[in-house]
């Protein structure tokens, strides 16, 4: 478990990071919403952010994606800066935003909104689209539905696959189970352990505590757009101040 400082030097025989934050500052207006922050996502992790509301979670994934151009600091994915990159040019790198409230376009179909999802990639969707209906059988079965007739579940699973029609190599997911009945939310998680395991590295922001910590292999915790707690997972879920903020314990 660490304090918040600066990014540790690369050991020797470690993966480089595939993302690194540094020294972040984002404003809304006179209102600032990161304040220096910095952290750092291996290959292959699932990482959460965590934190209340109003901490800068979903201003961190916003900033990495390119919604939101931070005032100072370096964003660098794979090595490459992205704060000078608008959210198209992130996206053909391999960046894939899943946003908070699913944002589908609900006149279209299942299978439009996945298709509206590899708009910046060329060639055939038959590959991807069947990995996504083996991951998401749900949404075979609807995918000449209207995106607006499913459930909320169903919605999130395919805001999920519209981003994975990118191909990523990182997945930013906010707040993927929210409002979501319990089987719903096994079933979203299952999902993310799936990807994992295919090799996606994912930054998760995720309003349920319990869920995140199950799933992630690191996690920072965010209070006023700054990290004040990081470290792994488990010890995150054993650390007395995680617990009584989030945990109930």
């Amino acid at each position: 478990m660490m304090e918040h400082g600066a990014l540790r030097p690369v050991q020797d025989g470690e993966p480089v990071p595939l993302l690194t934050l540094q020294g972040v500052t984002v404003y809304y207006g006179r209102v600032r919403a990161l304040q220096g922050l910095t952290l750092e996502v291996l290959p292959g992790e699932v990482v959460a952010l965590l934190g209340g509301n109003g901490a800068g979670k979903s201003t961190t994934l916003r900033a990495v994606s390119g919604l939101v151009r931070p005032a100072s600091g370096h964003i660098r994915f794979r090595g490459q800066e992205l704060t000078r990159l608008d959210p198209a040019a992130i996206v053909r790198l391999g960046v894939a935003h899943c946003p908070e409230g699913r944002k589908l376009f609900p006149e279209m179909t299942v299978l439009e909104n996945l298709e509206l999802g590899a708009y910046v990639r060329a060639g055939r969707l038959d590959e991807d689209l069947r990995q996504i209906f083996d991951l998401f059988p749900v949404l075979r079965e609807r995918r000449h539905q209207l995106a607006g007739s499913l459930s909320g579940g169903e919605q999130q699973m395919l805001a999920i696959g519209r981003a994975l029609m990118v191909r990523p190599t990182l997945l930013l997911l906010d707040e993927p189970t929210m409002g979501l009945a319990p089987a719903m939310v096994v079933e979203v998680a299952r999902a993310i352990r799936v990807l994992r395991a295919r090799g996606t590295t994912v930054l998760l922001v995720e309003q349920n505590v319990q869920v995140a910590l199950r799933l992630a292999d690191r996690g920072y915790v965010l209070e006023n757009g700054r990290v004040v707690v990081e470290g792994r997972a488990e010890a995150l879920a054993r650390d007395d101040r995680v617990r009584r903020a989030y945990l109930g314990g």
